[in-house]
């Protein structure tokens, strides 16, 4: 492969920049079907969603990813293709992994199948509350079938807790010392984090193996296509934040952004889901746990309307409370 085929980039303001254009793209796209024995055939290239690796939709059937030195890339790598590969026999609406290999400088990529429709963000602000209500189900059971995918004694998703122990460490730790400007929730809020959070041993549930998790269900990564005013899912996407663990982790970008902050809709997943019992933290204070430790900082879109409340079990009441499984 010639030296000129991916874009040389020094910083990461580069980077961020060619995440919206295609034509940097092209060429290793061209290469990588070549690799696979597929051709462009005419077929149209177009840039996905911009969110953190550059993903080019090849007409309708295939969809070249790229990673690079920027952004995890190789940790992200190695968590898509894990759980591209865990899932390739379990009956589950994801796409199918065709290829992967390596490039130049670093980079990595995959092949995948391209699902149909578009993306849930696009459109779910139109869609009836019974369409979202089907939806919320649907997620449920999707999160669900998780649970029951094996998984292999070692290896990135290995059944062990020792990873993801340590990520909410470091994550718990974070937070409370704003390393990571994480939430940058109202000072009186954040003073209490310190004595709020559970210690880490309390949030595992360690008696209980651990599950797969997708790790950012966000409404960019639900897929469907809608007739009338109905959503139909045809799979979820973007496996690059996998990882194993509780399955209490997904509520945060499930409920803030999928759901949007809606309890009902919260209260029709976990109607699906079947959640393990919160035990003695109780499900408002585990679930609001686990919000503020995600990665990706869910609360940050409610963070004006919760600023106002005196206490984090306050926060917690008013997420969580009117959706607590019976």
């Amino acid at each position: 492969m010639g030296s000129t085929v991916l874009p040389a980039i020094a910083a990461e303001g580069e980077y961020v920049a060619l995440l919206g254009r295609l034509e940097p793209w092209q060429s290793v796209v061209e290469e990588v079907l070549h690799r696979h024995g597929l051709t462009r055939a005419g077929r149209a290239l177009r840039l996905g969603r911009a969110a953190t690796y550059p993903t080019v939709l090849v007409g309708k059937g295939h969809v070249v990813k790229l990673f690079g030195p920027w952004w995890c890339g190789a940790e992200s790598f190695e968590a898509e293709t894990a759980a591209y590969d865990l899932l390739a026999g379990v009956e589950l609406p994801v796409p199918s992994r065709l290829g992967h290999g390596n490039l130049e400088d670093g980079w990595t990529y995959l092949l995948l199948e391209q699902l149909r429709g578009r993306e849930l963000g696009a459109w779910n602000r139109r869609l009836d509350r019974d369409a979202m209500l089907s939806l919320a189900g649907w997620l449920g059971q999707f999160c669900r079938a998780l649970d029951s995918v094996p998984l292999p004694p070692t290896g990135y998703l290995g059944s062990s807790w020792d990873r993801f122990r340590a990520f909410i460490s470091e994550r718990r730790e974070e937070v409370i010392l704003r390393r990571s400007e994480p939430q940058r929730l109202a000072p009186h809020l954040q003073a209490q984090l310190a004595d709020w959070l559970p210690p880490v041993e309390t949030l595992l549930h360690m008696a209980r193996p651990p599950v797969l998790l997708h790790g950012d269900l966000h409404d960019h990564h639900v897929f469907g296509t809608e007739e009338g005013r109905t959503f139909r899912p045809t799979g979820m996407i973007d496996f690059t934040d996998a990882l194993v663990g509780d399955p209490y982790y997904e509520l945060g970008p499930l409920f803030i952004h999928t759901f949007r902050a809606d309890p009902q809709l919260l209260a029709a997943w976990l109607l699906e889901r079947n959640l393990p019992p919160a035990g003695a933290l109780g499900f408002p204070r585990r679930a609001l746990a686990y919000t503020i430790l995600h990665e990706f900082d869910p609360l940050r879109g409610l963070l004006d309307d919760l600023s106002l409340l005196p206490t984090l079990d306050a926060v917690a009441e008013k997420l969580f409370a009117s959706c607590e499984p019976q």
